[in-house]
């Protein structure tokens, strides 16, 4: 009877071996990130797994989103590390360098050939790193002619639970275990839109949110990588509601059929025509100064601190950015209020100043690299590159741009033994065990 004990006692550990020896053998990070989550969204009663995460682990009050705050601007920012005017994704919807509508295309994420996201640098580093990204903008792409190991394409149908389950099988494959996971989320940002952030809808979505990082968080207890892996949950920005009222026509007040625009509710992009550019800077510099609720911009008098002016997509181009609670009119924004009352109606928008605390951004993390019930004070999300790159133990190599972000802003976060990695005792600890086991097994034989 004796025997067989022993004999069961050999057997855990050898499973236990094997799911061990599946997993990667590099640090393990997890960056998820839910469009528009406003940091003060985060409340015990409503969100109280969010909550809970916050506490346990790293936070800030809120993360500083580049400008302008927009969706595709931030998540290459998150995954690059870089400013706006270096990657050059000035917006969701831009002018191509025909000034052409452009959106999601190559040109768009291509501004500079040399710009790598974090998740090929992880592979560019070789021995056995593997990525997965799941939605992620521009994840769709390939950089250097590479893509990540693992990819999963945009499809707002793909419940969440199952994007989760996908992501676990990229950490658990036995033959190309993922060691960095990007995945993106699209709420609440995609129904924020349509009713604004004060609605009961808005609250619904919140509450999703709430209830997909505990389904995340059980899936990695279920999974035996809760000691190993580094959760960062983040949002790219804020969101701000607009009153149907507080549109602006630039149709009603200029000669329209002297430019081309590309507009995103906060924000517009103006291409004046031949010979016109001075009349039409002129024009709209008189008509923001008579509406006072939007400024006219141009790459010479941008403000320094966006950190977008050396840009040269910006040449030949007029920029109009909203006052807070403004926003231009274009084809989304009358979608959203299509069939609804508009003396109440309200929808969301962002794109505004990144000092601007409604498009204030969230981050917090937990796992063996970080503190505990810990909190620094705000930081830009260019600096979670750097941040990544140190727990990973990765470099930026061959002539890829270098992040403008660094791990002095952030280091704080970091536990003190955050360079040791737990599967370095697990193999300790599985080399005890098999020893014991063996001589064990040898004395009641």
């Amino acid at each position: 009877m004796l025997l067989k004990m022993n004999t069961i006692y050999a057997i855990l550990p050898l499973a236990f071996a094997t799911a061990v020896t599946a997993l990667t053998k590099h640090p393990l990070v997890m960056i998820v990130s839910f469009d528009a989550f406003r940091p003060d969204y985060i409340n015990p009663k409503t969100t109280p797994h969010l909550a809970m995460f916050k506490k346990s682990g790293v936070s800030v009050p809120y993360m500083k989103s580049v400008f302008p705050t927009k969706t595709f601007v931030n998540h290459f920012s998150i995954a690059t590390g870089l400013y706006a005017e270096t990657h050059g994704i000035l917006d969701n919807y831009m002018f191509d360098s025909k000034f052409k509508y452009m959106h999601c295309s190559e040109e768009q994420f291509h501004y500079n050939n040399r710009v790598v996201p974090l998740w090929l640098e992880n592979e560019f580093n070789g021995d056995e790193r593997y990525s997965g990204v799941m939605m992620w903008p521009g994840s769709e792409f390939s950089y250097l002619g590479k893509k990540p190991t693992y990819i999963g394409q945009y499809n707002k149908s793909l419940k969440w639970t199952e994007r989760v389950d996908k992501m676990m099988t990229w950490i658990k494959n036995d033959k190309r275990p993922s060691n960095l996971i990007f995945a993106y989320f699209e709420e609440p940002d995609f129904l924020g839109h349509y009713y604004g952030i004060h609605t009961g809808e808005m609250k619904e979505q919140i509450v999703r949110v709430d209830a997909a990082v505990k389904y995340l968080t059980d899936s990695i207890k279920k999974e035996g990588l809760e000691s190993i892996l580094n959760l960062i949950i983040l949002s790219d920005h804020g969101m701000e509601s607009v009153k149907y009222k507080d549109l602006i026509y630039l149709e009603n007040y200029l000669d329209t059929t002297k430019f081309t625009n590309i507009s995103s509710g906060t924000n517009v992009f103006i291409h004046p025509n031949p010979n016109t550019y001075d009349e039409v800077y002129k024009n709209l510099t008189a008509l923001a100064k008579k509406l006072g609720n939007f400024n006219v911009y141009t790459r010479k008098n941008m403000l320094e601190r966006w950190h977008v002016s050396k840009n040269e997509r910006w040449n030949e181009l007029i920029y109009l950015l909203a006052a807070p609670g403004y926003a231009f009119k274009d084809k989304w924004i009358l979608e959203y209020f299509d069939g609804r009352n508009l003396s109440t109606a309200e929808i969301g928008v962002h794109g505004y100043d990144n000092l601007e605390p409604s498009m204030f951004a969230t981050f917090m993390a937990r796992g063996p690299a970080f503190k505990s019930n810990y909190s620094i004070e705000p930081f830009e999300n260019i600096n979670i590159f750097p941040l990544v790159s140190y727990i990973l133990n990765i470099k930026q190599t061959g002539d890829h741009v270098r992040t403008n972000g660094s791990l002095n802003n952030v280091e704080n976060l970091l536990a003190k033994n955050h360079g040791t990695s737990m599967l370095f005792y697990n193999n300790i600890l599985l080399v005890a065990v098999t020893a014991l086991v063996h001589i064990v097994r040898v004395k009641h034989c």
